[in-house]
């Protein structure tokens, strides 16, 4: 996860955004997401405060298992075309 923190940090260098400007914030295991095992928020220092900019999350493999799932509803295509 620091390889994608480190680039991410890098890209928003390369926008022209000042690292001084930048803040991570290690979200405590009490406060992730449903899904995620470990996240990290880079913030950004604004006039009125410091607010997220985006949030790196270690999913896991929460997203595969979930679209393994047998659904219970049926999709289907409708077309006009016969």
């Amino acid at each position: 996860m620091k390889d994608w923190v480190e680039s991410r940090l890098e890209w928003w260098a390369e926008q022209g955004v000042s690292k001084d400007s930048l803040e991570l914030y290690d979200v405590p295991s009490d406060e992730l997401a449903h899904y995620s095992k470990a996240t990290i928020d880079i913030m950004y220092k604004f006039p009125h405060g410091l607010e997220e900019l985006e949030g790196i999350a270690n999913r896991t493999d929460f997203d595969l298992v979930t679209l393994k799932r047998p659904r219970s509803i049926k999709l289907k295509s409708q077309s006009s075309r016969k």
